[in-house]
């Protein structure tokens, strides 16, 4: 029967009760040839399991060797481990789980005969070290089964760390990927039915969901799941609602229509870009007015820091998804009341964006609250969308002074840059001061401008030069 399609052989399925004869069989409904297919591959599946068996011990061998002896890993995992939390929350903020510490998940992952569990064990060593990252590409061919074998939920979350792990470093088209071949999974796994009763599996669905989204905004690209094959709602259903968990989901569909309209040829519509306004609108709103806040002063305990960081992080995306939806709109010789519009709403996106930036990377002990480079570049963007903002034309030609707020602000985010750069970290910002005091001089010659962007992005220690899209995807003007 298709409920067992990709699920026959890994017992790590069941766990927190999850029961595989408790899953309907609408697939089956809807496909019976595949389902007839996948009966006839029953039979004959049952014949290699040892064979299998044979390949996982091969793969934890390997897996095993590149890490170091048990006490320096512990020590490495305990010293730069920081980051761990915000890929733990990615799943939990969906099915509100327990939450596993780095260091407990080593000592029980070390000794682990599946390769999944083992494979999150490296790259969590590789990322912690900061570099090693050619362990990544290891752990995928060695750790994630080839079409011909069962995905396990610890397979799964073995794609999400992967996909975090890589967006940390810089590369965020490896990440996309990463998500983009897990949301592939998931589909063929059935992850994406409302009818799925695992809270675990569930929640692995819609953080593939989410990083899909976000990942193809970012880069320009179409994204992998269509928002009408869930029904009426992108919500969860039969699951406990959370206001985060709606939150984030709701962000994550508005991002799907900003790349529906970016991806669709000639001009982008001006007003139908408000409507998605008013949407966000709607869902700041949905949170206490007090959620918004931002703190007078860091917190003193880890607990406090891990809270406050995935607090800012939802902020962060949400502001980030609203300037995307401003973007095509702000630049240009136009004096119009719609653009004049569009300014200020992305203005304001991006000041609040940096705000949550500049909070994220402040260092506590000498460790940033959040340390991932393609985060990096979104603050770099934030800044450049905020300058030319202001220092487009007003009515009238008026020039209006740049707010102390703003200019404090772009300040800081330099000294941000400058500080990773001197620490040997070559941010995806392009620290270089020239590079934040030059926008404000080309920005009203848009040819001048486009070109600015590209020579800027070439000297990015980065994967990619440009998202495929261009920063400004299909603004006439760009």
């Amino acid at each position: 029967m298709a409920r067992h399609h990709a699920l026959t052989h890994e017992p790590a399925l069941s766990h927190e009760g999850f029961d595989l004869e408790d899953e309907p069989v609408e697939a089956d409904e809807r496909a019976p040839f595949v389902s007839m297919l996948n009966k006839a591959e029953e039979i004959t599946s049952h014949k290699s399991p040892s064979i299998y068996t044979q390949s996982s011990s091969d793969a934890c061998l390997k897996l095993r060797s590149v890490l170091p002896e048990y006490d320096l890993l512990i020590s490495t995992l305990s010293k730069n481990g920081a980051w761990w939390s915000s890929f733990r929350h990615k799943t939990e903020v969906i099915c509100q789980g327990s939450y596993e510490g780095l260091a407990a998940f080593a000592a029980r992952a070390y000794t682990s005969s599946d390769p999944a569990e083992l494979g999150m064990l490296v790259v969590a060593y590789a990322r912690s070290t900061g570099h090693h990252h050619h362990l990544y590409g290891v752990v995928d061919r060695l750790a994630i089964p080839d079409s011909d074998h069962s995905y396990s939920a610890e397979a799964m979350e073995l794609l999400l760390l992967l996909a975090k792990a890589y967006s940390d470093i810089g590369q965020p088209r490896q990440s996309w990927l990463m998500y983009r071949k897990g949301l592939a999974i998931s589909e063929v796994m059935g992850l994406y039915r409302r009818e799925m009763v695992s809270p675990r599996l569930k929640s692995i669905w819609w953080a593939f969901y989410h990083g899909d989204r976000f990942s193809s905004l970012l880069l320009g690209l179409p994204y992998g799941f269509n928002d009408a094959h869930l029904g009426p709602t992108v919500e969860p259903h039969n699951v406990p609602t959370y206001p985060e968990q709606r939150f984030v989901l709701r962000c994550a569909s508005i991002a799907g229509k900003i790349i529906d309209r970016n991806m669709m040829p000639g001009k982008p519509s001006s007003a139908g870009s408000m409507l998605l306004d008013e949407q966000m609108d709607t869902i700041a709103s949905s949170m206490h007015l007090s959620w918004w806040d931002l703190p007078d002063s860091l917190p003193n305990s880890h607990a406090e820091t891990d809270e406050l960081r995935n607090h800012l992080l939802l902020h962060f995306y949400f502001f980030h998804v609203r300037i995307n939806l401003h973007l095509p709109f702000i630049a240009g010789s136009e004096l119009t009341s719609p653009r004049g519009s569009h300014r200020l709403a992305c203005l304001e996106a991006s000041r609040q964006l940096l705000k949550r930036f500049t909070l994220l990377r402040t260092q506590i002990q000498g460790f940033s609250i959040f340390d991932c480079k393609t985060s990096d570049f979104v603050g770099f963007m934030a800044s450049v969308s905020l300058i030319l903002c202001l220092s487009q034309p007003r009515s009238n030609e008026i020039i209006v002074p740049v707010p102390d707020e703003d200019q404090n602000l772009i300040a800081q985010v330099k000294c941000i840059f400058e500080r990773e750069e001197k620490a040997g970290w070559v941010p995806v910002a392009c620290p270089d001061e020239q590079i934040m005091t030059a926008v404000p001089s080309i920005s009203s010659d848009v040819d001048d401008l486009s070109s600015w962007l590209d020579t800027a992005m070439l000297d990015v220690n980065l994967e990619w030069d440009m998202p495929s899209g261009g920063f400004f995807p299909n603004n006439p003007f760009l």
